[in-house]
């Protein structure tokens, strides 16, 4: 018995796209309360938490010694 997907499984896209919006919610509502803050960037201080691509997504943070806390689920 095999677990997971099958290669080229027509319903794959859609699974992956609705945790991608999830993680995006997710993200949005711990900036919001302040839980996680991203990386500020440029001069004119933008803030960036988190970028998806199509399969992959990239977490920013400013330096802490408490990172680990934050990533203790994986």
């Amino acid at each position: 018995m095999e677990k997971g997907l099958r290669k080229r499984d027509p319903i794959a896209p859609f699974l992956f796209l609705i945790v991608a919006k999830g993680l995006g919610e997710l993200m949005r509502e711990v900036c919001r309360k302040h839980i996680f803050e991203g990386a500020q960037v440029g001069s004119s201080n933008v803030q960036i938490t988190v970028l998806q691509f199509v399969d992959d997504a990239l977490f920013f943070k400013n330096p802490s010694l408490k990172i680990e806390e934050y990533f203790r689920v994986f």
